[in-house]
């Protein structure tokens, strides 16, 4: 049902509901370089008492926040996996308290690595299902940081564009799309069928 459809896109399969950016063979192996680094480097928390504290470089603050990301979206699904997707009170609430956890742990990697745009998109999602108006205000300020960050991620576009229309915000939703067109001609278009889509499906309920 669509109705469901936000409790599908969390409890269908592992890991985040759209896949990550696929990155070059040069940019994995710098990745795997600093992981290797990081674990013979003494971290921050790590380091002897008394001994200076080694400062991790860019790569390896990519590298540790894009582990920290994929750990929290694990246990979140892990979490959801097991609750029913329906809307009685003790399963929004077992819900809530997943997604409250996981907003936390997505608040750790900004602080690590700022201009990661997958750490902003997973929390606005988290934001969004929490589904309260003020959950909805920070979710769409999310969104927005990512596009900002990464502004050819075109599938944070159209999912910003689709919370607006859920929250009757039909001109910022057009806005979205109108961007997104001038990104990517195809997405955009797509984009604004689903608008016409949402707001067609609403009037007739």
């Amino acid at each position: 049902m669509r109705t469901r459809r936000w409790a599908k896109r969390l409890t269908a399969y592992e890991g985040p509901k759209i896949p990550m950016r696929r990155h070059s063979r040069s940019t994995v192996a710098a990745l795997v370089v600093a992981l290797v680094t990081a674990t013979i480097v003494p971290s921050v928390s790590s380091a002897p008492e008394g001994e200076p504290k080694a400062e991790l470089n860019q790569v390896q603050k990519r590298a540790h926040a894009y582990l920290m990301l994929k750990e929290v979206e694990r246990t979140l699904t892990k979490r959801l996996k097991p609750l029913p997707i329906d809307d009685t009170p003790a399963a929004v609430m077992a819900r809530g308290v997943a997604l409250r956890e996981a907003i936390e742990g997505y608040h750790a990697v900004p602080k690590l690595h700022p201009q990661y745009a997958d750490a902003q998109f997973r929390l606005a999602e988290a934001y969004e299902f929490l589904g309260t108006k003020e959950s909805h205000a920070t979710a769409i300020k999310a969104y927005r940081k990512a596009i900002k960050i990464d502004p050819a991620r075109t599938e944070i576009y159209h999912a910003l564009a689709y919370l607006l229309v859920r929250l009757d915000q039909i001109d910022e939703a057009r806005k979205i799309a109108h961007a997104l067109t001038k990104i990517h001609e195809e997405r955009g278009a797509a984009c604004d069928l689903m608008i016409e889509d949402e707001i067609a499906y609403r009037k007739q309920k």
